[in-house]
Formats: structure tokens, sequence, C-alpha cells
């Protein structure tokens, strides 16, 4: 049966409810954010994290072995789209920079911040959306493992890359503090771990189980990314209600490069396009064995669109504590990419290939 329009737009009309509720009842949120539980081996273990960890193992319970198979053959494409989830959106970040240092009065910091927030990895909330866009949920969680464990390699030289490339060295800005352990703990007890254990359950449940477990999986992963928006938007939406003349810059920042991180996206899918109809007239196999599926370009559009602004937050938060106008690029952009991804959501799908997957 064809999903309704309300249907459709529902995760995006949960989305904004939920932006409205950080911003005129924020004191829940503020008192999840603070909330702490200490560990004999980890200090000050947060509920974010804990959501965090529910959604990937909801996430991972929706894989299935064929298409976990399926993607494990298709490793060129999961290192493409792995390296296109960086290049892109550095690209988006790099220009920003320097249209903004064409504008009188930008800050510094709210540059330094366009370039931190486009060279983070993949974000931990696209296997959150995975299940909502109809995207390719293996291919998402191989491409979210592969960035998530090279970022401790690749991103703080990206940033390094861009303060250089838009001359922001000349501003004072020299380099960043090391993009360290502690962000590789945190991806590794965060991220890797519920993601490889909601895949060995998906592999070890029998397929009734699966069956009947795999939708409410799906409206729990939901329910903690709705949770985990309403805790972060507790930070910044209510101080913008109440002044919003103080937000402009961020504000822009974050919208400026978010629409054209989705212009090169555009951009890179209508070269793929013309790229792939060049192959088929060449080629004795027909267009559509060359054509990505819906569900791998959904797949890439959550990887190159969505930056992982939560470890984006912790790396300012504690490395660059004394520029808050960075953390609030962050925050503006985490907004606008799931309003983005959750409008993308609402609109009608391609129809889907025949799939033999369970």
């Amino acid at each position: 049966m064809p999903s309704t329009s309300q249907s459709r737009f529902r995760p995006l009309l949960l989305l904004l409810m939920a932006y409205s509720l950080a911003t005129w009842l924020p004191q829940p949120g503020v008192w999840l954010r603070e909330f702490k539980a200490n560990a004999a081996f980890l200090d000050g273990i947060r509920i974010q994290h804990v959501m965090l960890a529910l959604m990937l193992l909801c996430t991972g319970l929706g894989s299935t072995p064929t298409g976990l198979r399926a993607t494990s053959k298709r490793g060129g494409q999961v290192l493409l789209y792995t390296a296109l989830s960086w290049l892109l959106p550095a690209l988006a970040g790099i220009l920003i920079a320097a249209v903004l240092s064409w504008i009188p009065g930008i800050p510094i910091e709210v540059r330094l911040a366009v370039l931190i927030v486009s060279a983070m990895p993949v974000a931990n909330s696209t296997a959150g959306w995975a299940n909502q866009l109809g995207a390719n949920i293996p291919l998402s969680l191989a491409v979210l493992m592969g960035a998530t464990m090279l970022s401790p390699l690749v991103t703080a030289p990206i940033v390094n890359l861009g303060i250089y490339a838009t001359g922001l060295q000349r501003d004072g800005v020299n380099s960043l503090p090391a993009w360290g352990n502690d962000m590789s703990t945190f991806f590794a007890l965060w991220v890797l771990i519920p993601i490889g254990i909601g895949i060995g359950l998906s592999h070890t449940l029998s397929k009734s189980t699966l069956r009947s477990l795999r939708p409410k999986a799906a409206a729990s992963s939901l329910a903690m990314l709705l949770l985990l928006n309403y805790v972060n938007g507790t930070v910044c939406l209510p101080g913008l209600a109440k002044e919003p003349g103080q937000f402009v810059e961020p504000l822009l920042a974050a919208v400026l490069l978010l629409g054209l991180v989705v212009a090169i996206f555009a951009v890179y899918k209508f070269i793929r396009s013309r790229q792939i109809q060049s192959q088929s007239s060449n080629a004795d196999q027909p267009a559509s064995l060359l054509v990505n599926k819906p569900a791998d370009e959904f797949s890439l559009l959550l990887a190159v669109v969505m930056r992982n602004t939560g470890a984006a937050m912790v790396y300012t938060s504690t490395a660059l504590a004394a520029v808050p106008l960075v953390s609030l690029v962050v925050l503006f952009y985490t907004v606008m990419q799931h309003l983005f991804i959750g409008t993308v959501a609402g609109l009608p799908k391609p129809k889907a290939p025949a799939s033999s997957e369970d």
C-alpha cells in the first residue's frame, strides 16, 4: 500500500515537534544533557551516549545477511562513498570559509567552525535516517564504520588543510589540537561496538524473530534520533528564540555550508549520471545494470550531507572551549541537516528494483 503524504512526512513533523519542545520546554533536555552515570572504567557516561548506542544497535538489527554479503562484495563502492563523504563536504567547507572571509563582520571563529564541521566523518544519525529514507542499510553502516575508524587520521589534516587554503593562518589560526585518543575511544565504545552487536544479532536470531523485531527496532531508532535532537536543540534554540540577532553569523554559516554541500552532491550526481549514460551507450549490458539503485543513492546522500556534529561538539567543547561561536555553528548545522534529510524522507521515493534479501 502506498504511503500517504502524512505518513511520508511523519519523521519531519516529529522532528519539528522535537525542536519546538527544545525551544519552549528545554528544562528536561538540559537535565538529560547534564546527567552522568559513573562507572569504574569510564568517567561520566552520558545519556546521549546510551541513546546513540541504542540507535546504532537497532539499525544493525535492520541489516540482513544477504545485504551484508552483497556489500562485502562491493568494497570499491564502500571506499568510493567513504572518500566522497569527506571530499565533497570538505570542498564545500573550504569554499564557504573563503566566501565568509569576504563578508564584513564575520568572526574568524565562524569560518573555523565551517571547516571543522565539513571535515567531520559521517554522522552516527545516518543509521537512524537510513531506515526512514529507504537507504541501503548495510552500505550505510559500512561507510559509517569505515569513516569512523579513519576519522582520527583524516579529520584533523583536512581541517588544517582548510586553514591554510582559506588564509586563516594569516589571522592567527595556525593549527588545531590533535584529533586524538579520547575521540577514538568514543567512536569505538559508542559507535563500532553497538553496530557490531546489532549486526551479530541479525545473523544469529531466527528469521521469524527478526521479522517481528525489526519494526520495533526501526521505531526505537527513530525515537532515539528524535530524543537526541531534542536534547541537542536545547543548547541553542531557546537563546535563538529570545535573542535571534546574536545568532545571525553562525546560522548564516550553517545554512550556506549545507546549501553548498547539497549543490555539490547534485553536481556529482549529474556528472555521474551522464557518465553512466555514456557507458551504457557503448556497452553490451543494459543501462539499468550500470545505474546505482535508489537505496544506494540515498546512502550516498546521507554520507555526504550528514556530518558527525555530535563528535564535533565533543571536540569543540573540549579542545576549543574558549570559542563558543564554533559550537553554535556546529549546533545550527545539526538542526539544518536533520531538517533537510527529514524533508527528503517525506518526498515520494523512486521504486526500487526487486531484491532477494531476507
